[in-house]
């Protein structure tokens, strides 16, 4: 967050302007409230569950995370890192794959979704798909690039995406 009068951040779409170091405002149709230097929430529109989390992130942005928040239609799901295998676009919403063979459908984007990943840990090897390093079992130097991933999945490699791949994963 900027330091000045007005600070500024867009976090998954709302905008957020702090006035004061106590005081942050959203206000984006569905959501509205204020939070005080206690995080009372004075006025919402939103669950708990999801207010909780905005909270959490706003007022603790420095902390290191090994997780991410994703937004499904119904709940916000805590997803460590450690157990997304890969993510893969579909039209409109995003499915993650993760290490206990479960999938949890997101609404999100995966330019979102790069923007909160550790890059040391993720990289997006085509248009349609990030995948976690941990967890390629496998890759195959033809064209295209074939990756296996832990669960047998197997994803290619955009041409696009060949070189900075190659060049990071043999590097």
């Amino acid at each position: 967050m900027e330091q000045q009068n007005t600070a500024s951040v867009l976090i998954n779409g709302l905008k957020t302007v702090a006035e004061t170091p106590a005081e942050i405002r959203f206000d984006e149709g569905r959501i509205c409230f204020c939070i005080d230097d206690k995080t009372n929430l004075v006025k919402q529109k939103l669950e708990n569950e999801v207010i909780k989390t905005i909270v959490n992130f706003i007022t603790h942005p420095a902390l290191e995370r090994d997780f991410i928040d994703l937004s499904t239609r119904t709940k916000v799901l805590h997803v460590r890192y450690e157990s997304i295998i890969y993510i893969k676009a579909e039209e409109g919403y995003l499915v993650i794959y993760l290490t206990d063979n479960s999938t949890e459908v997101s609404f999100s984007t995966l330019e979102w979704m790069m923007e909160r990943l550790p890059p040391a840990d993720f990289m997006r090897v085509h248009s349609g798909h990030i995948v976690s390093r941990k967890h390629i079992s496998k890759v195959t130097k033809c064209r295209p690039i074939a990756l296996t991933m832990c669960n047998g999945n197997r994803l290619n490699v955009s041409e696009s995406n060949r070189k900075s791949f190659l060049d990071e994963w043999f590097n």
